[in-house]
């Protein structure tokens, strides 16, 4: 999008009314400027003779447009998560930026843009998004910590000291909506909470007594929550870290000069070890965290004395310092990135305020990022992807006192991704661990909850048609009854792209080649989902599992590399009249369904084709029985089986009926090669 867009954009919201928008007209034709629907109504239309040579755009993932002009789209079609529902074919033309959300087709086509080089669909510009979804208020005082349990759907929520209120509270989230289940009135202020990474315990840190370091039990059966063990600290306990197992915790204190290690079982506490810092620190409000393979883990602790950070190692019995980093500032907060040896961490001075550390699983540990940030970094969690970075910050003005950025990990940067006004400071923020959600709490004692959408581009009951090779960025969503005419092109997953077809729905694919093929890029969301191939073909990268669903070939398809293609899922797919599925060289073949069924995959008439060209077949000890068309073996093909028994093996034919015979063409200079396992020849007439 031009600056222009970009200012047009900003001025609109703040200086015009919201309301439903009609443009163009189904009697003259008009060349319509950049335009942005609001949420406001659902009347928003775009009639017959409307030309958008600069595109449009919605307000939000609430927004829904009728399209029924007949021009061309140029630019941007900026959906926002909203839903764009077609009386008229849709035509993308030229290099156009598409953002997510649903295109409501109704049977309908969607022409996909046309640029001079490469379609990068949906446009990294408009990809994902976040969205308020509800905020409860739990009391008169600031929200200090907050955390996910293990499976998203409780959040445990720790305040300063109330006047006759919990400090404690137990929220349940049912979709995008949280309600208070449970509490425990702690009489004092609550540092820390964090829960198992399996189980429904949750530990938790305190000033003083009643407790400093304790343990709570939410049995969500009986709907109790109670303390299931105390211990008492010589200080305040200010941050909790479980390891990956759920099996330690480790705890920071204010003002003392070691950290402790815990055992804990069903919820019982006991201290391990304890490891020292050399002179008497305060660990920060929830700057602990482990390493996501577990062993090592970081501490943040303020600038009393150097180093600020510090990395260690834990096995159980002992612990021991391993790396640290002087910084000169007090650090915040701080998380470990999942499955990588980054760290981010966010202080309390200097201009860059938010830095990305790098511990080589040694004594380096070395700053590698900085984003230029003078505002107080109160709370860091990254996604559980990695992608990500959430951060919680004190009130600086701009409205973004919380914030999302992408982080680049080859490139070592951050980018802006989103961010919201709270008007005060915001504490603390975590991911829920389904990647989903995100829960901030702030100096009002206000929960907010985000929904994170990340669904791509969701195609509804359309046709859709390929007019240049195309690059996929996000997933392509297809519900209902779809069909992508590839007209030759060629669709590149090389980027984190997929094509999904939801409950229910099926996809025709039609002349078409997929190229950098990896493990779910072609989904089937569960067992009612159907892909139809037709005269394509895919080269892939890594072994591809096909673990749901039908899979339906009606016309010449071929599989090419030299990986596996393996056949999980429990529904039956075929080969169809005149169809061909062929394995080219160097591939294999493996039939391993989930259940015991040994025709899943059917050849549905005489002349379909099962091919090897050079290529492996492979079978389970649930075997592999043909009873029709034909096996055409082209090249050296090996034939391999975990049969033990002539029942588990790979049959052809059922010795009773000719029809029911599975021809076997070998070709010329061909063979055959029946490497392991058990094949039975049970043809009658060939």
């Amino acid at each position: 999008m031009s600056v222009k867009y970009v200012y047009f954009f900003i001025m609109l919201f703040f200086f015009c009314d919201v309301v439903a928008i009609t443009v163009g007209s189904d009697t003259a034709v008009s060349r319509e400027a950049f335009t942005v629907f609001p949420a406001a109504d659902t009347d928003n239309e775009i009639l017959g003779f409307a030309a958008f040579d600069d595109g449009f755009a919605f307000e939000d993932n609430t927004t829904s447009c009728t399209f029924n002009a007949l021009f061309p789209v140029q630019e941007v079609v900026a959906l926002s998560g909203g839903a764009l529902l077609l009386e008229k074919n849709l035509t993308l033309e030229g290099d156009v930026s598409v953002g997510v959300g649903c295109i409501n087709a109704d049977s309908r086509t969607v022409y996909l843009p046309n640029p001079e080089g490469t379609n990068i669909l949906p446009n990294s510009c408009y990809d994902t998004y976040i969205s308020l979804v509800d905020q409860v208020n739990t009391g008169t005082v600031p929200i200090t910590t907050l955390d996910w349990s293990f499976d998203s759907q409780y959040i445990a929520v720790g305040t300063a000291a109330q006047t006759g209120g919990p400090e404690i509270q137990i929220y349940h989230r049912l979709d995008n909506v949280i309600t208070l289940t449970a509490s425990i009135e702690a009489g004092n202020f609550i540092n820390t909470l964090r829960w198992s990474p399996r189980e429904y315990y949750l530990a938790g840190g305190s000033a003083i007594d009643p407790f400093e370091l304790a343990t709570f039990f939410l049995n969500v059966a009986a709907g109790t929550f109670t303390v299931a063990d105390t211990f008492d600290a010589p200080t305040a306990v200010t941050a909790i870290s479980w390891d990956p197992g759920g099996d330690y915790i480790i705890v920071g204190l204010e003002s003392l000069t070691l950290l402790g290690f815990f055992s804990v079982s069903a919820g019982t506490i006991s201290l391990v070890t304890t490891l020292g810092f050399g002179s008497t620190r305060t660990v920060s409000n929830d700057a602990l965290d482990w390493r996501s393979t577990g062993t090592y883990f970081v501490v943040g602790v303020d600038v009393n004395a150097a180093p600020e950070l510090a990395v260690g190692s834990f096995d159980g019995t002992t612990a021991a310092f391993l790396a640290a980093a002087e910084l000169g500032e007090t650090i915040i907060s701080l998380d470990w990135k999942p499955s990588s040896s980054l760290i981010a961490v966010g202080l309390g001075g200097t201009t860059t305020r938010l830095r990305v550390f790098n511990h080589d699983l040694g004594t380096s540990l070395t700053e590698v990022a900085a984003n230029t940030e003078s505002i107080t970094i109160n709370g860091v969690d990254w996604a559980p992807n990695g992608k990500k970075l959430a951060t919680a910050k004190s009130v600086d003005g701009s409205g973004q006192e919380f914030e999302v950025l992408n982080y680049d990990e080859n490139a070592m940067n951050f980018a802006f991704f989103g961010a919201d006004e709270q008007g005060v400071n915001v504490n603390t923020v975590r991911w829920s661990p389904s990647g989903e959600f995100l829960v901030t709490g702030n100096n009002d004692g206000d929960i907010y909850l985000y929904r994170v959408f990340d669904p791509g581009l969701t195609i509804k009951n359309g046709n859709v048609v390929l007019r240049s090779d195309m690059q996929l960025t996000k997933p392509i969503i297809l519900d209902g009854n779809c069909t992508l005419h590839g007209g030759g092109y060629t669709i590149d997953f090389a980027g984190t792209g997929s094509l999904v077809v939801t409950s229910g729905s099926s996809l025709e694919i039609n002349d078409v080649t997929f190229v950098n093929v990896t493990n779910n890029r072609l989904v089937n969301l569960d067992t009612t989902s159907t892909v139809t191939l037709r005269n394509v073909t895919m080269i892939v990268e890594g072994d591809v599992t096909f673990d749901t669903g039908v899979l339906a070939v009606t016309g010449d398809t071929i599989i090419s590399g030299t990986q596996v293609f393996i056949y999980t899922s429990e529904q039956q797919s075929s080969i169809h009249e005149n169809a061909t599925l062929c394995f080219d060289q160097g591939m294999t073949f493996s039939y391993a369904p989930t259940i015991a069924d040994n025709s899943l995959l059917q050849l549905a008439s005489s002349n379909a084709v099962l091919a090897l060209k050079g290529a492996s077949l492979h079978a389970t000890t649930t075997g592999l029985h043909f009873q029709n068309g034909i096996l055409d073996i082209d090249g050296t093909c090996v034939v391999t089986s975990d049969a033990t028994v002539q029942a588990e093996g790979i049959m052809f034919g059922d010795g009773a009926s000719a029809v029911n015979d599975t021809k076997i063409k070998i070709g010329p200079e061909s063979i055959l090669d029946v490497e392991r396992g058990i094949v039975v020849y049970n043809n009658v007439n060939c």
